[in-house]
């Protein structure tokens, strides 16, 4: 199980935000593990 820190999960969820039309309401109820999945799958894979 992977815990982020406050700060960690607010730089996911803002670059999320930036680079997705996923809505900041749903990520902010995704839990730690989910929300490090869609970065990873998104942001790192892409870049786009």
């Amino acid at each position: 199980m992977s815990k982020l820190d406050p700060v960690e999960r607010q730089t996911i969820l803002f670059e999320l935000e930036m680079k997705t039309n996923i809505s900041p309401d749903y990520l902010n109820n995704l839990s730690s593990e989910k929300l490090i999945e869609l970065y990873k799958e998104r942001c790192q894979n892409g870049k786009s």
